[in-house]
């Protein structure tokens, strides 16, 4: 079978006459060997050399430039309405904080295995996307748990096969004494350990992750926003087995049983987790006047042509606003303090075992980052050409970028947004003007500043000179003006045309078209797919665990697993 949770189970169809996951994510999959090489948005072909954005001959001189535009970026932008809504100017009243890490996720979900070491000698750029179906939850269920099964629970009962993600218990703020605010429910970190007898030197704390996709632990606030997807898939495990849509020759048998259950689940997790993406999760970061041109029953590109491969302007640009949107602080529920960002970041089993399994100060009340019942969550921070300062300069993001040893005597050179602005200068772009010839009328109709290049040099001119701490001499700023780094550019044009409360106009329409194509690549997979078990639909699958009822954004998805898991009122709180 294939690799989406499939089982080799030739029993199967020799008993029912049915194969088992044909035409659903169980059976039709990703097979090895399907990693792609990525391109350039717009075009299966390699743009011209006019059409990419050019790099300084000298890497150092890239280098310079660089700092002196990030020492520029350092500046607090000032945005149209700051100080009328909310006592932070940076922040995002349209996107609450917890959108930010299920971007995140949403973009492990499309990329994997893009992340590799560039040159500054040659440029060169080895990279290929291991996602060939994507947005299936592939970061979530792996392979399944026949290929996977470290990542899966132990059967619940003789016969049966694993169905359940696992889940890892949190620790009390006071080891070995009961904690009277905790004391019903601890499942609620990713699955973790501390594996023994091997050759690895001594470690206290959780160092293994098993999940697995790793890098939905780069952040406390990744992985708990990854337990809450292990958590609804498990919640709808449970739905099953209370209320069967199985014929009675397969429930006969506990193993055809077991099977025919977890590959149902993760159809319907993935569904419902794909209209979360459609209906709530990209209409908060797509400009409103061109998410009004994909809001349609089936969204499709209006500029790319895709080909299942993955466009570098995306991956290296587009996506990377993200970490524009990451607040310097956070306070996890009611129960706790704020944390700053850089705790956050760190505590993670490869950053800092000791501190995993995560403590229950780590442990999210989701009212606190999403809107629940009328609850006002700390939001996200505003997208534009200024980060906090542990995404500017703090050594946790240190790279392969910076001269010598990694140590950079600038210390702009050491932060994130060195990184993602010379990934993005040495991995072949499309130039903005070059973009910008791609997009149709309709939305340039929508945007003078991607429209008129005129007007688009002038206003790029007006800012680099408005800044207090760095001087551009007049070929350098009209360097940038003319031809801007595309991430810089993308968040330029989304603090200028939406006050920082969503992506641009560019931005947007190379994320929504990312978004459109990789939906419609994998929609036999999903919406398109019948399970021949059950002998259903995925609509009337969906439908079998929810009723009329159907999560359509996290919120709802929230409220859903609090009341299937019995955790309305546990503590530490769950919403």
């Amino acid at each position: 079978m294939g690799q989406h949770g499939g089982l080799d189970c030739p029993s199967f169809a020799a008993r029912s006459g049915k194969r088992p996951g044909a035409g659903a994510l169980a059976g039709a999959t990703t097979q090895a060997g399907t990693a792609q090489a990525f391109r350039n948005f717009g075009s299966g072909d390699p743009p011209s050399a006019a059409e990419v954005h050019r790099r300084a001959e000298e890497p150092l001189a890239a280098q310079t430039l660089i700092c002196k535009l990030i020492r520029r970026m350092q500046e607090p932008h000032r945005y149209a309405d700051e100080g009328k809504a909310h006592a932070d100017p940076t922040d995002n009243g349209r996107i609450p904080a917890g959108y930010t890490y299920f971007a995140q996720l949403a973009g492990h979900d499309i990329v994997h295995g893009a992340m590799t070491t560039i040159s500054l000698a040659d440029g060169s750029l080895p990279r290929v996307n291991l996602r060939s179906r994507p947005l299936v939850l592939d970061t979530v269920y792996g392979r399944g748990p026949t290929d996977d099964p470290i990542s899966y629970e132990m059967p619940e009962a003789p016969g049966e096969l694993r169905e359940k993600l696992r889940l890892g218990h949190i620790r009390m703020t006071e080891p070995g004494k009961p904690n009277a605010a905790c004391p019903v429910y601890t499942a609620r970190d990713v699955p973790r350990a501390r594996i023994e007898g091997l050759s690895d030197p001594a470690n206290e704390g959780a160092a293994d992750t098993l999940l697995t996709d790793p890098r939905n632990d780069d952040s406390v606030n990744l992985s708990q926003l990854t337990t809450l997807f292990l958590m609804f898939h498990n919640a709808v495990i449970d739905t099953l087995r209370s209320r069967s849509p199985f014929p009675d020759d397969v429930s006969a048998s506990p193993e055809l049983l077991s099977f025919a259950r977890f590959s149902l689940a993760r159809q319907i997790t993935a569904a419902v987790y794909r209209g979360i993406v459609v209906k709530d999760l990209l209409p908060r970061l797509i400009r409103p006047e061109i998410w009004k041109l994909y809001n349609q029953a089936r969204p499709r590109p209006l500029a790319d042509t895709p080909d299942g491969r993955m466009p570098i302007e995306f991956c290296d640009a587009a996506y990377r606003l993200g970490h524009a949107m990451v607040r310097a602080s956070y306070r996890m529920s009611r129960q706790t303090e704020t944390f700053g960002v850089r705790d956050m970041i760190e505590t993670s089993s490869a950053r800092r075992a000791r501190e995993t399994p995560i403590r229950d100060i780590w442990v999210w009340e989701w009212s606190r980052f999403f809107s629940i019942d009328g609850s006002r969550p700390q939001l996200s921070r505003r997208i534009g050409p200024s980060y906090n300062a542990v995404m500017l300069y703090d050594s946790l993001f240190r790279n392969a970028y910076a001269p010598g040893s990694g140590d950079a005597v600038d210390p702009t050179m050491s932060g994130l947004l060195y990184r993602d602005l010379v990934r993005g200068s040495l991995s072949g772009l499309r130039s903005v003007n070059a973009l910008a010839e791609l997009m149709p009328a309709a939305v340039l109709d929508q945007s003078r500043l991607l429209a008129d290049r005129e007007h688009r040099i002038a206003t790029l001119r007006a800012w680099l000179d408005a800044g207090d701490t760095v001087a551009f001499e007049p070929g350098e700023r009209d360097a940038i003006a003319a031809d801007p780094p595309l991430l810089f550019y993308l968040l330029f044009e989304a603090a200028q045309e939406e006050d920082g409360k969503s992506f641009g106009t560019l931005a947007s329409v190379i994320t929504a078209d990312v978004f459109a194509g990789a939906l419609e690549q994998s929609r036999d997979l999903v919406e398109e797919a019948r399970d021949p078990v059950a002998g259903i639909t995925t609509e009337e699958a969906v439908a079998h665990v929810f009723g009329r009822s159907v999560p359509e954004t996290m919120s709802e998805l929230i409220t859903f697993v609090a009341k299937a898991l019995k955790l309305e009122s546990v503590e530490p709180p769950f919403i």
